[in-house]
């Protein structure tokens, strides 16, 4: 963030490789000074990209995913977005 404030172009690029990812959040309950770091890294204006690859003999990008910086519920948190009624 100091860069940011000195007037450079400030970019944070997560890279994901898991091809079931839909989007990128922090792990608030694992690291919760790198997830706050992160969300004070967004409102200092910061741009926070999450780009998704598939590694097999080559590595391929696949597209950006949305970055959610708001903490959620981790325990069951993935699975209360899934409607099993659909899966059946």
């Amino acid at each position: 963030m100091n860069l940011k404030n000195q007037g450079y172009n400030s970019r944070i690029f997560f890279l994901v490789v898991r091809g079931d990812a839909i989007s990128f959040s922090p792990f608030f309950e694992r690291d919760p000074l790198f997830s706050k770091t992160v969300q004070k890294a967004k409102k200092a204006g910061i741009n926070i990209k999450a780009l998704k690859f598939e590694v097999d003999n080559e590595i391929s990008f696949l597209k950006e995913i949305p970055v959610k910086l708001k903490q959620n519920p981790f325990a069951g948190y993935l699975l209360a977005r899934i409607d099993f009624n659909k899966c059946l």
